[in-house]
């Protein structure tokens, strides 16, 4: 729900349906130097790398933790950054050959991508094939490290709609991605990487506000909204964050 809610870390053997974790924000400037070593050299896949919160995904994990990064695009034009630590490899969702570059030789891999918050436009199944047909293949072959999928404090696994799903989701445009979403956590809570972490965050209300406020895994939904930046600090911290592998947090 890149726009209003969020999603990706490496699968555990376990992957639990309960997230218990603490939550706090503070009004103090957050750098992501706080929570990750500058000197802990990572190869970071990013899908998404276009969008609101994938964007800041790669500025930060380029300029202020020093990674090497290997972004998909689709329109490579669109990924305004240039660095010398930078491989934009150009396709979509449904290119094979690009997805498997992107992921090849990286330890750790973000998902944020999604599609339109539309109720008609949204493609059928859009996260859920290319999770399934595509990234989850590519990470098999490749092993890296841990895996951050980004969802929506909408999505769960169970199958049965929330009250949130029947009445909020259709006003926000958010119907068919929410329902892709629940399948998405569903085949990844079924089909568990032996080599690699994951986590499956659950974002809410975001915005494209200055951020510095410090956001945590809980297990309880967002009421606020958390800038786009915010989230990008969170999502490279959580990516190496064992304590939450093979859970679906949300994000506050």
């Amino acid at each position: 729900y890149e726009a209003i809610s969020t999603r990706s870390l490496p699968l555990s053997p376990s992957f639990s349906l309960q997230a218990a974790f603490s939550s706090s924000t503070s009004p103090q400037s957050h750098t992501i130097s706080e929570a990750i070593s500058t000197e802990q050299s990572e190869t970071l896949a990013v899908f998404g790398a276009t969008g609101q919160t994938g964007r800041y995904v790669v500025k930060i994990a380029l300029e202020e933790l020093g990674w090497q990064v290997k972004a998909l695009a689709r329109t490579p034009s669109k990924l305004v950054i240039e660095h010398a630590n930078l491989t934009v490899i150009e396709g979509d969702f449904s290119n094979s050959d690009a997805i498997r570059e992107t992921v090849q030789g990286c330890s750790r891999v973000i998902c944020c991508g999604g599609g339109p918050h539309s109720n008609t436009k949204y493609p059928k199944r859009f996260m859920s094939k290319f999770v399934r047909e595509e990234l989850w293949p590519a990470i098999k072959e490749s092993k890296p490290k841990s895996m951050l999928f980004q969802a929506g404090t909408l999505s769960k696994v169970h199958r049965f709609p929330t009250f949130s799903q029947v009445v909020a989701a259709p006003m926000m445009g958010l119907w068919p991605m929410a329902k892709d979403n629940d399948a998405v956590l569903r085949y990844i809570h079924k089909n568990p990487l032996q080599s690699t972490g994951v986590v499956c965050t659950r974002p809410g209300w975001l915005s494209d506000g200055k951020g510095g406020s410090k956001v945590k895994a809980s297990k309880f939904p967002n009421q606020l909204p958390i800038a786009f930046v915010d989230l990008a600090r969170f999502n490279l911290e959580a990516v190496l964050d064992e304590k939450i592998f093979g859970k679906n947090p949300y994000v506050r």
